[in-house]
């Protein structure tokens, strides 16, 4: 069987076996495309080396496809931004290999499928493996790859190089081109095809759980994807500019842009008043915990200039706040305690103090249900760390948050 005719008869067999794989690769051309070593997808085709194919079963061609429908799936063609090509194929593999060979597929390759990367997302697989020597495509990033004995593997390749290798042998992933037949995806792009296959990708989902055909894994996956989590650091700095806004400054440019590039000014005040965070000190908040709080309430003070007053809580308030301005950056957090949870003290010694905050920031596990009678008349922002607990305060916002 040629390779058109068995990438045709595999695609159907995923119909009528796989609807949830089936389904989504008939949104993709098949290309055969000799110049690859394998297959790739970016999310508009899934090109494919004739001779390669023409030497696989039937089964491990349909395995290629849904691989290659898993990348798409899962957004790997539009979320790499400035990750190195290879490294980043190979951390998608080991995200999304193990599901498929839990769901009975057969793979061209089955080396991707480690124990210690089982339910992990590509983005977290990346941070985890070492960085990949780019002139050896086969490399699975184990071990020191550039050579120079330190295991670091930083090979200082540009992030774009080798588009067309696929280091992981079951069908790589290459970034989105753009809409129209553009090459490169402008900002808009990006964003309409993550809308299309989110969209494809849950109405998938559905008609393969509706007929009891969408393996456990992916059901797992599919639901992360859709329903992501909160990201707590955009939404502390989302609820410190709303309560903070003042005017625009180019003095200082706003840090959400940096990264991208772009110089846009920020909300900024000569002198925006206090503002309170208080510290759940009863002993389940690490310090770890506390001091990526700090780095986070350092770059705070950088922007906006507020008397920040910092007060350490079990079940009273441990000696006087500490005040920081932006002249006590980087900042320490110096917490005193270690006994049970209250959260009503910090609210009576603010009132105490007739301090006038803009708002108020509880970095609590949410371990406790003691709640002053009166509502505060400023904003309150409750951050929770870790699960467990599913206390809701009767006033403010809360949101979950994890630490690296």
């Amino acid at each position: 069987m040629n390779a058109e005719k068995k990438m045709t008869k595999a695609r159907t067999g995923l119909v009528l076996d796989h609807p949830f794989f089936g389904s989504l690769s008939l949104k993709m051309h098949l290309i055969p495309d000799p110049s690859i070593t394998t297959a790739m997808t970016n999310g508009v085709s899934i090109k494919y080396n004739p001779t390669w194919i023409e030497n696989m079963s039937l089964d491990q061609t349909k395995g290629l496809i849904a691989h290659e429908v898993m990348h798409c799936a899962l957004l790997h063609h539009l979320r790499r931004e400035s990750r190195d090509h290879n490294k980043w194929n190979i951390a998608c593999d080991y995200a999304i290999d193990p599901i498929l060979n839990d769901a009975g597929f057969m793979l061209p390759d089955m080396t991707h499928i480690k124990q210690e990367y089982k339910d992990m997302s590509a983005d977290t697989i990346y941070s985890l493996i070492p960085d990949m020597d780019n002139n050896n495509e086969n490399s699975d990033g184990d071990g020191d790859s550039d050579g120079d004995g330190d295991g670091d593997g930083d090979s200082n390749n540009d992030s774009n190089s080798n588009q067309n290798s696929d280091p992981g042998g079951n069908g790589g992933v290459e970034d989105a081109p753009g809409n129209d037949g553009r090459e490169i995806p402008n900002k808009e792009d990006i964003n309409k095809q993550i809308e299309d296959w989110t969209i494809a990708t849950e109405q998938a989902a559905q008609q393969a759980k509706a007929i009891g055909n969408l393996p456990g894994g992916l059901n797992r996956l599919i639901k992360e994807m859709l329903e992501p989590k909160v990201d707590w650091k955009q939404e502390l700095w989302n609820f410190i500019d709303t309560n903070c806004k003042d005017d625009y400054t180019w003095l200082i440019p706003n840090r959400r842009f940096i990264q991208q590039g772009i110089i846009l000014p920020s909300l900024h005040s000569e002198k925006l008043g206090e503002a309170i965070c208080a510290c759940d000190t009863s002993g389940s908040v690490s310090e770890n915990e506390l001091k990526q709080y700090a780095a986070e309430l350092s770059d705070i003070l950088a922007v906006f200039d507020l008397e920040l007053h910092v007060f350490y809580c079990d079940t009273q308030v441990r000696g006087n706040a500490e005040v920081f301005t932006r002249e006590d950056i980087p900042l320490v957090l110096n917490a005193k305690g270690g006994g049970g949870t209250r959260f009503t003290p910090v609210f009576k010694e603010v009132e105490k103090l007739n301090l006038q905050p803009k708002f108020l920031i509880y970095f609590t596990d949410m371990w406790c249900n003691d709640f002053p009678d009166k509502h505060p008349d400023y904003p309150v922002l409750w951050l929770k760390v870790g699960k467990g607990s599913s206390t809701t305060p009767p006033f403010g916002k809360i949101v979950e948050i994890e630490i690296d």
